[in-house]
């Protein structure tokens, strides 16, 4: 796996919810083992859906550089898959701005709080925005350009980006779809694009992203996790009952957060002497989907049959 070294924070946001209604005995059906494939350069993004078993998309993790809000919302996020950044310059004359100007490079963090974006809050500054586009699966850069946006009216993204010496200029829009949570554009292919599934069809996204070590220093490092879905679903980690032994009777004392990463990347870990990745099985997932049903999960394998990392394997089983 190649990793990159860059720059940003490191916590996780943590909102927390207790259920309020009474979770009703249900015939919880067999343990089901499963596996996704993220490719050995872990070049694919891929989104699961418990209630089905199914991956419901299987994407590049090339296909798409940023993200636009599709709820009340302005938000702007970067592709952290393949290591985007953003350095947000001091003015708003796009013109002026080229591969001369100050930069000071940031990642979207892994918390997703709106107030550490690398675009920043771009309604209330205004200006250009210098993009890192990040690296391919071989570690090669895909290039900065300037970008900015123009106007957010009658749910529509208007914004313009050019190579830094003003070459290649393009005006383009993204319009708000309220069955995602955010839709994508490609700079490759000027054009929208859905990146993910529709927002009420998956729970899980396993995917490359960012996150910010600061022990033993600051250190931005790309990682390789499960993501949990925005919209309704919420999560509670657990190491203190088996997976096997847990059952709908505790989920009434359980808190249960949304934070992105709440499952994250560290249910692994990687021993230098082996060379290998371990999982920690003990560690349990209490997950509550969109339609309001809870699953518990947790990890047994990194490795697929032929020894090929990046292809989580996991259990779960409805409550």
């Amino acid at each position: 796996m190649r990793y990159f070294l860059f720059i940003i924070i490191v916590f996780s946001l943590s909102s927390c919810f207790k259920e309020e209604l009474p979770v009703e005995r249900f015939d919880r059906g067999d343990v089901i083992s499963t596996q996704v494939d993220l490719g050995s350069a872990y070049g694919l993004q891929a989104y699961f859906d418990l209630g089905t078993n199914s991956l419901v998309k299987v994407e590049s993790k090339m296909d798409w550089d940023i993200a636009f809000d599709c709820s009340d919302g302005a938000v702007i996020r970067q592709n952290t898959a393949v290591s985007a950044s953003a350095s947000v310059t001091s003015t708003d004359d796009f013109d002026s701005v080229n591969s001369s100007t100050p930069t000071v490079f940031t990642y979207d963090h892994h918390s997703g709080s709106i107030d550490s974006l690398a675009m920043g809050k771009w309604y209330e500054h205004g200006k250009v925005i210098i993009i890192d586009r990040g690296y391919t699966s071989a570690g090669l850069s895909i290039g900065k350009l300037k970008f900015q946006m123009i106007s957010l009216e009658n749910d529509v993204y208007r914004f313009r980006y050019s190579k830094l010496n003003g070459a290649d200029y393009n005006e383009a829009t993204v319009t708000k779809n309220s069955d995602y949570n955010y839709v994508g554009f490609s700079f490759a292919s000027h054009e929208q694009l859905y990146h993910e599934p529709k927002k009420a069809d998956y729970d899980l996204c396993f995917t490359s992203y960012i996150y910010i070590f600061y022990e033993p220093e600051y250190t931005p490092y790309s990682v390789v996790g499960a993501l949990i879905n925005s919209y309704n679903t919420v999560v509670h980690r657990d190491i203190s009952n088996s997976f096997s032994l847990f059952d709908y009777n505790a989920i009434d004392s359980l808190s249960f957060t949304n934070a992105p990463t709440i499952i994250g990347h560290d249910w692994k870990y990687y021993s230098l002497e082996s060379g290998q990745y371990t999982t920690y099985p003990q560690i349990t997932y209490i997950i509550r989907d969109s339609e309001g049903d809870y699953y518990k999960l947790h990890f047994t394998d990194y490795y697929n049959d032929q020894g090929q990392r990046g292809c989580p394997n996991f259990e779960f089983q409805r409550l």
